[in-house]
């Protein structure tokens, strides 16, 4: 059952096509966007800031190692290392101490933030300005795992971090110490700093809701600061570049705390849309109350008493339409009538039609048989080759019919030709047989034949010659009809070839029937081709598509052979 829709159907339609669904994907995209935006913005700051503090902290490092190598490349200090016995206490020991001591406090203790820092040899024994607590002297005394750092460092300063047993964590400068003369690793040099000294440093340019790691070469974590942040979702990452001194700087900071704000001000967007769409579906219940009570007014006038004249123009447009319309179907139900009573006339004239045909062959057919009575053979051919073609020209059997028919409608024609032209005309048929269950359109080859004889060759004089052939393309069934005749004149070829779908120029050659029957039944991109040459004859070249079946290829769109 056909729904019956309504105009305030249709006006809801329109709205919700038209403005409801693009403003909320205007809405959606515009949201999404901005968050694509605004993570695009928090990247882009941290990056900015990471970089930052990954400068700051390299400068920090760089300018302790500046001052930890003016203790490490001092002569003195690289003969104490190699040649001062730790276990013997002595002046020896005592003024390398104090001279240790002194070349520390001229460069290193000027820095803030220091907890201590150890000059050690490379079988632990060490010198330092403060106490050295135990987790850092096992560190310190762990030569082998030293000796394995400094070549994986390549003898470059690094930094790590010394933790206590307390739990408390310490960053540590490693530096090597190298003698200088003999290329050799003779020490180590400590620098360790408190976690206040990298709080100040890191987080001054952080927010309370911001993480903050230094990571070594080997990714372990060496500082942390609100490390619990990074669980929450949303978190924005940001790496620095790997230092001279293998520590990395990472943040990790919410997109949520930087939304908020957007959130709210989509939420009101979508507040005031919502708002707007309530306003419009009333705006569109008054519209339709007021175009309803028209219309009413105009259908059921028994129902408001008396017809009533609209106030709107379009409304008195559909009146004036509507009484048209009814005065245009009374006068179609007239014409309607004269047509039933033409067409029960016009089925009795093709009644008639069938009857004539019948006629006409049995008149035919007794006239045979007298002609063999009376030893007339010729003539009794003659007649048999009429009734066949006239039959043919009747066919009621389809459009389409098997090429060995149409040959045998074109063999009877030549047979009444050749009797009115005493054999003059040579006709061949030069065709594979399995072509021959190929259907074609009929009454095809017959008018181009009698093209041939009356416009080519001369059949009152000998010699003429007409032949068909047929073979198989990838663009369909061809089939050729060449005569060796005059020809056509070369202006009126050019002319005819050159013509919009070749059917101009083709009136006076019999060609323009036969091209528009194949066109209408087989499609535009089939039909004839002419080529001629003066005094030598002409060839008509006729592509048709492939059907064995009538109806089984589309090439016959369009057609119905009932």
């Amino acid at each position: 059952m056909k729904e019956n829709k309504t105009i305030k159907g249709m006006m809801i339609k329109s709205v919700i096509i038209f403005c409801l669904i693009p403003f909320f994907l205007l809405w959606l995209s515009f949201a999404v966007s901005s968050g694509i935006e605004l993570k695009k913005n928090i990247e882009s700051e941290q990056r900015t800031i990471v970089r930052l503090l990954g400068i700051s902290v390299d400068n920090y490092f760089y300018e302790i190692e500046e001052a930890m190598g003016k203790v490490s490349s001092d002569n003195k200090v690289q003969d104490i290392l190699k040649t001062v016995d730790r276990n013997k206490y002595d002046s020896q020991l005592y003024n390398a101490d104090q001279y240790i001591l002194k070349m520390i406090g001229k460069t290193c203790l000027s820095f803030t933030g220091v907890e201590n820092i150890i000059v050690a040899n490379m079988e632990g024994g060490y010198y330092s300005t403060g106490i050295v607590e135990n987790f850092m002297l096992d560190y310190i005394q762990n030569t082998e795992k030293l000796k394995e750092e400094i070549y994986n460092h390549q003898g470059r300063t690094w930094i790590t971090a010394a933790h206590s047993e307390n739990n408390a964590s310490s960053l540590v400068l490693v530096k090597p110490v190298m003698d200088l003369e003999n290329a050799e690793f003779i020490g180590m040099m400590y620098f360790v700093i408190n976690k206040s000294e990298m709080d100040s440093l890191l987080k001054k340019s952080l927010d309370k809701q911001e993480a903050i790691f230094l990571l070594d070469d080997t990714g372990g974590c060496i500082y942390s600061e609100n490390e619990m942040l990074m669980n929450e979702a949303g978190m924005v990452v940001t790496k620095s570049e790997v230092n001279s001194y293998g520590a990395t700087v990472v943040t990790g900071v919410s997109v949520l705390q930087y939304g908020r704000q957007l959130l709210l001000r989509q939420l009101l967007l979508l507040f005031l849309f919502a708002g707007a769409t309530v306003m419009v579906f009333i705006l569109i219940q008054y519209i339709y109350q007021k175009i309803n009570g028209q219309i009413s007014g105009l259908l059921h006038p028994e129902e408001e008493g008396k017809i009533q004249d609209t106030t709107y123009f379009e409304i008195r447009q559909i009146n004036h339409q509507m009484m048209t319309l009814m005065q245009k179907n009374d006068e179609g139900e007239k014409r309607i009538v004269k047509l039933v009573n033409h067409c029960e006339t016009m089925t009795l004239d093709k009644l008639q039609a069938q009857i004539n045909p019948h006629f006409l062959y049995n008149t035919l057919t007794s006239i045979k048989y007298i002609a063999l009575e009376n030893e007339q053979k010729q003539i009794s051919d003659l007649i048999t080759a009429l009734v066949k073609l006239l039959r043919s020209t009747i066919n009621r059997e389809g459009f389409f019919i098997p090429l060995a028919r149409e040959l045998e409608n074109v063999r009877n024609y030549i047979c009444i030709q050749n009797a009115v032209y005493k054999g003059n005309v040579d006709f061949r048929i030069e065709i594979p047989e399995k072509l021959l269950d190929y259907r074609v359109p009929n009454f095809i080859l017959q008018p181009l034949v009698e093209n041939c004889i009356f416009h080519g060759i001369h059949p009152e004089e000998k010699g003429g010659e007409i032949c068909i052939s047929s073979y198989v393309t990838q663009k369909g069934l061809i089939l050729t009809v060449k005569d060796n005749g005059d020809g056509f004149p070369e202006d009126c070829l050019m002319n005819m070839m050159g013509a919009e779908n070749n059917k101009e120029m083709m009136t006076n050659f019999g060609l323009k029937g036969v091209q528009q029957k194949i066109q209408i039944a087989c499609g535009e991109e089939y039909g004839i081709f002419v080529t001629s040459t003066k005094n030598e004859g002409a060839t008509v070249e006729i592509t048709l598509p492939l059907i064995l079946e009538e109806g089984d290829k589309d090439s016959a769109e369009g057609y119905d052979s009932r």
